[in-house]
């Protein structure tokens, strides 16, 4: 019966991404995209690796997948992949309440690194900015040698003028962090050692109760003054 519904399932879904525009939308800077995740730590096979989602969901195909992820999640409450792929939709989609409650859900079961550093980023686009850092805390505690939480961090504490301690951090991540991560902390720190500043402008307080993703990080990062948007424009120069 599982595998019937699955096929169903992804036969649906390609129907309605047929109809979905498939153009070179960008995704909204710091959306966390699956093509950047790590496997599903499941002990078995989740119905989350039926979904025919491209590498790079544009927000239109978020849109579109989300009522049927939404069923097979309230249907396979115990499928872990669903509920983590259900909750990058809602996160994806500035569906933070709905994202929040997902994550804290899934860690009440199990402490997850990867989930811990998501939590962080709700947080954080909601304006819970001691929340975020508390969760981004817990994740390196969990990942010592994953990098996500270390530039998540750094950049809340640099757009927070706390540069001493977002420089420690980094320093203390290219000691910890897998050899393939170390460039983009490294670059990260250049970026903060030459003294970019973080924004031209002060952001906005947030409405912590809004359920888009209008939150203190979200409406001021952008690729010119993000810490995250600024290594990737190294990191394309240097390979131009």
């Amino acid at each position: 019966m599982v595998y019937v519904g699955a096929l169903a399932l992804m036969v649906v879904l390609a129907v309605v991404l047929s109809v979905v525009p498939h153009g070179p939308e960008p995704a909204p800077l710091g959306k966390v995209l699956t093509s950047a995740q790590k496997e599903w730590d499941v002990d078995r096979p989740s119905l989350a690796t039926m979904f025919p989602l491209p590498e790079s969901p544009s927000q239109a195909e978020w849109e579109a997948v989300l009522p049927v992820v939404e069923k097979t999640a309230a249907d396979n409450p115990e499928d872990v992949g669903v509920q983590r792929q259900l909750a990058l939709a809602y996160y994806n989609l500035g569906l933070l309440d709905k994202a929040q409650a997902v994550y804290e859900r899934l860690l009440a079961v199990k402490e997850d690194a990867v989930l811990r550093n998501r939590l962080g980023n709700v947080l954080r686009d909601r304006g819970d900015l001691k929340g975020a850092e508390s969760n981004y805390r817990r994740a390196l505690n969990l990942d010592p040698e994953g990098s996500d939480a270390y530039m998540n961090l750094a950049e809340l504490y640099w757009r927070q003028h706390r540069d001493g301690e977002a420089v420690a951090l980094l320093e203390e991540g290219l000691l910890n962090v897998t050899p393939e991560s170390r460039p983009v902390l490294q670059r990260a720190l250049e970026i903060m050692e030459s003294g970019a500043p973080p924004s031209s402008t002060s952001p906005p307080a947030a409405d912590p109760t809004a359920g888009g993703s209008g939150g203190i990080m979200a409406t001021a990062l952008s690729p010119a003054t993000s810490l995250v948007g600024q290594v990737s424009v190294a990191e394309a120069g240097t390979r131009s």
